[in-house]
């Protein structure tokens, strides 16, 4: 009896096998990744993005730089707007001596311990500060436009005296804006949104000062212009703006091209030809390199009216490196043709009938 059903205990002996294996491979046993994984480090309260490796050091060797958010706000707005910090891993190894690294971290810290940006960070090497030994580590906040509207410069310093303690990265420069900002070399142009119907933006530009942006005690150093400017470019048809304020901006972007007629009224082209139209430049239009709009002025036309006015404060840059005093300004603007058209100017102590004193030829 006993031999009689053995193959039969064979057979379920092998399916219950089968069955093992199968079930084996559906739920495979799960082993702990023994690779380098800097997102799966940080404590709960704080929510990993990204790591990149970078040369940051600019020792020959990669870093693995990594992103992370704090104070996390949850929902999927929240996340959106949760400040961003950021921290390089280094794989310290002594000088001379063949030992397994030690991977230490070093925070990349704007001053006040400010967050680096919202949204989503990006990093990368530049030499943007030239007077600097190697490229700078530059970190860009980029928000929902695509727009930079954070960035911090950072360079590696050590002080081999001051022990380890003093390793790390300084922060060369920090910027924020609701506009955007642009990072060059030796120079940072940032453009700040403006609460008015213009689109307009104050555009500053910084460069460093003995090798950063910041004074020593960690404050950004003032800018080395400013000035009113569109803040996303002149448009395509200007003239046909209903804002009078446009058309005087554009034409101080244009002052030293032909394409100033195109903003005058008749009466204002035929001044500008007899030397009778004050721009507020003590040079004529052809020596002029630039013009800088610093403040600009306006009440919003009540509608249906035929004139209006628009107050600048600009002055000038000549094409032999010459700057200009800053000059305030009202222009009168009237209605040609269903347009708004600059018809003439004065200064605060002279009468608005006719602006006398124009270019100089």
């Amino acid at each position: 009896m006993g031999s009689a059903l053995l193959p039969s205990f064979l057979r379920l002996v092998s399916i219950v096998s089968l069955v093992g294996l199968a079930l084996a491979a559906c739920n495979p046993i799960k082993r702990e990744d023994p690779r380098l994984d800097f997102t799966k480090i940080l404590p709960e309260e704080l929510r990993a993005q990204q790591v990149e490796r970078l040369d940051t050091d600019n020792d020959g060797h990669l870093e693995w730089v990594l992103f992370y958010q704090y104070d996390v706000i949850e929902g999927q707005t929240g996340r959106r707007f949760s400040p961003i910090a950021a921290v390089v891993y280094n794989a310290d190894v002594p000088q001379g001596r063949k030992e397994p690294p030690v991977i230490y971290p070093y925070p990349l810290r704007p001053p006040d311990e400010d967050y680096l940006g919202e949204n989503r960070c990006q990093v990368r090497m530049a030499d943007a500060i030239t007077t600097n030994d190697g490229p700078e580590v530059v970190v860009e906040s980029i928000d929902a436009n695509g727009l930079i509207t954070d960035a911090a410069i950072f360079t590696w310093r050590v002080d081999e005296e001051a022990g380890a303690g003093s390793r790390g990265y300084k922060c060369l420069g920090f910027f924020r804006t609701r506009g955007q900002i642009g990072i060059s070399t030796d120079l940072v142009v940032v453009q700040e949104r403006t609460d008015e119907r213009s689109q307009l933006a104050v555009r500053r530009v910084y460069r460093p000062q003995n090798g950063s942006y910041l004074d020593e005690h960690d404050q950004l150093r003032p800018p080395v212009e400013s000035s009113v400017e569109f803040a996303f470019g002149k448009p395509k048809d200007v003239t046909n703006s209903p804002y009078p304020e446009k058309i005087v901006l554009a034409f101080y972007k244009d002052i030293n091209t032909d394409a100033v007629l195109d903003y005058l009224s008749q009466a204002g082209r035929e001044r500008l030809v007899r030397g009778k139209l004050d721009t507020g430049s003590p040079w004529p239009r052809s020596r002029i390199d630039k013009a800088l709009v610093r403040e600009l002025r306006y009440v919003p036309p009540i509608p249906g009216s035929s004139e209006t006015g628009v107050s600048v404060r600009v002055s000038f840059k000549s094409t032999t490196g010459e700057e200009s005093e800053v000059v305030e300004l009202t222009w009168v603007l009237v209605r040609e043709k269903g347009l708004w058209k600059m018809d003439r100017s004065y200064r605060p102590s002279k009468p608005a009938q006719e602006s006398g004193g124009g270019e100089k030829k």
